[in-house]
């Protein structure tokens, strides 16, 4: 029994040993992980205690000065601005063009419009890196310099402390900002450098955003230019087959039923390809706001029967009945009569194009700001997740891909705001879809 109880004495005792082992392992291991903590802490407390209340200001008033505008040229010479004398007694931001040339865009401080350190620029930048030259002094100064040229432009800015930093963005390599200080016993140390290292960062973004915006811009330029040249290379001819179908058809004699028809669907092409012209150029002018609004104050129940008049014969051709709500008190309305007139055109032209059977309404309602007037149909209804996009420029639904160019309700949408309105769309839960748009009132 004794040996019994000595035998689970040494297996307890052999237990209780391993327990210490790993229980100081995992001390020894937290303590390991815990002094990393704390010294990564230290360093990210050092940085910010090298960071002087001057530098915060600094970093603070360069990101308004970067978030106000896509046009990077003047943002970053605001930078430039505020690095002088806040950070730097000249700042200057180069920038590389397609050819691999650097093109200064901003300077702050005295400073000549010539290249200066653009061989250590193109050096600094080709390794994406930063470097601080906290002092500058003849041998630097060889190694900054590709020649005499260089050297004695460098001379000439008296320069004691430099900080040079590459600016990237989304992997494309854009330029460089350099930070000089010239005030005899001025050096740059670490935290202005962790200070600079912020400010590039911020300006890389700027400078990347600006240009995927005027990349855009220009893309949608390009566009229009297209549009209009090829618009206006098509009217001529067309306008040159639509007076000669109209001419063959008062030669043509009556008994020619087959040929005529077909002369008349020729007429009726040119007319579509016409209209898809206007459209193009009509949409380009809204969205650049070349259009002038020709206001006019008039009846409200009249603008809309007159509107739906020409109408009428579509609904009738596909078998719908066009209803039409009028307002029980009359009131007048401040609009561009020929364009409102093409916006309830667009709505209600396109409730009947893709109504198969049933109704189309209209109605007006007065509201507190304006009337709104709202185009209801029996037709399918449109998906849910669609009907934000219908608005869109050239944005068709897969079922209606081939019923034209998507150009009617972003032209509708386009003159609604253009008069202060706004326009939407919504499924009935009885089926159909309704589109609203409003307009101002005046008495």
């Amino acid at each position: 029994m004794i040996e019994n109880c000595n035998v689970v004495w040494q297996v307890l005792a052999s237990l209780l040993v391993i327990a210490t082992a790993v229980l100081a392992g995992f001390s020894f291991i937290s303590f390991r992980a815990n002094r990393k903590v704390r010294m990564e802490l230290r360093a990210s407390r050092e940085i910010i205690d090298e960071m002087t209340q001057e530098h915060w200001v600094f970093l603070s008033e360069a990101n308004r000065a970067l978030s106000e505008s896509l046009d990077y040229n003047l943002t970053i010479s605001k930078v430039a601005e505020l690095a002088v004398p806040g950070m730097s007694d000249v700042c200057w931001v180069d920038l590389m063009e397609e050819n691999g040339d650097l093109r200064r865009v901003a300077r702050g401080g005295v400073l000549e419009s010539g290249p200066i350190l653009s061989s250590a620029s193109l050096k600094i930048l080709k390794k994406r890196e930063s470097v601080l030259y906290d002092r500058l002094g003849a041998d630097e100064l060889d190694a900054l310099s590709a020649d005499a040229e260089e050297r004695e432009q460098l001379e000439k800015a008296n320069l004691k402390s430099l900080i040079v930093i590459s600016l990237s963005h989304a992997g494309n390599v854009l330029g460089a900002i350099v930070f000089g200080l010239s005030r005899s016993g001025m050096r740059y140390g670490s935290g202005d450098l962790n200070v600079c290292r912020q400010i590039a960062n911020r300006a890389a973004l700027a400078i990347g955003n600006a240009r995927l915006h005027k990349q855009a811009q220009d893309a949608v330029l390009a566009r229009d230019h297209m549009v209009a040249v090829v618009s206006h290379d098509l009217k001529n001819p067309l306008l040159a087959i639509r007076l000669r179908s109209e001419l063959l058809l008062k030669l043509l004699p009556d008994d020619l039923v087959t040929i005529r028809k077909h002369v008349e669907q020729v007429g009726s092409s040119v007319d579509g390809m016409t209209k898809l012209i206007d459209d193009l150029l009509d949409l380009r002018k809204l969205e650049f706001g070349n259009v002038e609004l020709k206001i006019k104050t008039q009846s409200t129940n009249q603008l809309i029967t007159e509107a739906l008049q020409p109408l009428e014969v579509l609904a009738v051709e596909k078998g719908l009945k066009l209803q039409q709500n009028l307002l029980a008190s009359d009131f007048s309305i401040a609009v561009d009569r020929d364009r409102v007139f093409q916006v309830i055109s667009n709505v209600v032209g396109n409730a009947i194009k893709f109504t198969s059977s049933g109704h189309v309404s209209l109605s007006a309602v007065r509201e507190l700001s304006g009337v709104r007037i709202s185009v209801q149909d029996s037709g399918q209804g449109i998906p849910q997740g669609e009907l934000a996009k219908i608005f869109d420029p050239y944005w068709q639904a897969d079922r209606t891909a081939k019923a034209g160019a998507g150009l009617g309700l972003a032209i509708s949408r386009a003159i609604v705001e253009k008069h202060g309105g706004k326009i939407w769309a919504e499924n009935r839960a009885e089926g159909g879809t309704t589109i609203h748009f409003t307009l101002l009132t005046k008495e």
